[in-house]
C-alpha cells in the first residue's frame, strides 16, 4: 500500500503539533484509525476527506494524492514539447548538414553559402546540447 498519503497526514498533524488522539477526537474516530492511516495500513473514509483536509488545512486534491491544476501533467506536456522541440533541432542540423555537403559534392553550392547553412546545422545540433540536462 502507498504511504504518500499517510506521510502527508502525519507531517501535516505534526506541524499543528496535534496527537494522533487529538486528531481523531476531532473526526469522532479512533486514534488507532489515524495510526493506521499514517503507517499507509488504511486510508481514511471518503465521508471524512473534507473534515480531515478542514483540520489539517489542506486541499483535498492534494490529500488524496492529485495537484489540483494537474501540476503533474503540465510537467509531463512541458517536458514533451522541449523533447520535441530538441527533436526538430536535431532533424534540422543534421538535414542542413547532410543537405549542404550533398550540394557541395554536386558543384550546385558556393563555398561561401556551405559555410553558412554548416554554421546554422552547428547551432541547431549546439543548441540541444546545451539543453541536456
Amino acid at each position: 500500500m502507498d504511504n504518500e498519503m499517510g506521510r502527508l497526514i502525519s507531517s501535516l498533524r505534526k506541524e499543528k503539533n496535534m496527537t494522533q488522539q487529538e486528531l481523531a477526537n476531532k473526526l469522532n474516530i479512533t486514534d488507532k484509525a489515524v495510526s493506521k492511516w499514517e503507517r499507509g495500513l488504511s486510508y481514511p473514509d471518503i465521508s471524512l476527506i473534507p473534515k480531515l483536509s478542514e483540520i489539517l488545512d489542506i486541499d483535498p486534491n492534494k490529500l488524496l494524492g492529485s495537484n489540483s491544476g494537474n501540476d503533474t501533467q503540465n510537467e509531463i506536456k512541458k517536458s514533451n514539447i522541449k523533447d520535441t522541440i530538441m527533436l526538430i533541432f536535431k532533424c534540422v542540423g543534421f538535414a542542413l548538414s547532410v543537405g549542404t555537403f550533398v550540394l557541395n559534392v554536386m558543384g550546385k553550392m558556393n563555398t561561401g553559402d556551405s559555410i553558412k547553412l554548416l554554421s546554422l546545422s552547428l547551432i541547431c545540433i549546439g543548441i540541444t546540447l546545451i539543453n541536456k540536462e
